[in-house]
């Protein structure tokens, strides 16, 4: 429990409390796979369920502020561009335009 605490200690001194609570759901996700290989039990639902929220939850706390500021419409114009190349039009408006 001295080692716990101390780790503890640790990661508040340098982070926060939502970061240690990534630590802890990032300990659980490997016990869990380590559980997995060794005792061979199979994961269920719930466990996977949880596993990716948190991985999303990470992935979304971690990423520049300019993602998650940037509009559907920025989004929508990266995709076609990476669709369609640049310059490209979609089908349907050419169509709605009598050409």
């Amino acid at each position: 429990n001295a080692i716990v605490g101390q780790s503890i200690a640790f990661i508040f001194k340098y982070a926060n409390s939502i970061v240690k609570v990534y630590a802890v759901c990032a300990a659980m996700l490997c016990t869990s796979v380590v559980s997995a290989i060794l005792f061979g039990t199979v994961p269920a639902f719930e466990e996977v369920a949880g596993c990716l929220v948190v991985m999303v939850s990470t992935f979304l706390y971690y990423i520049p502020s300019e993602w998650l500021l940037s509009t559907d419409t920025d989004v929508f114009e990266s995709l076609v561009t990476w669709s369609f190349g640049p310059g490209t039009t979609d089908e349907s408006e050419s169509t709605r335009k009598g050409k």
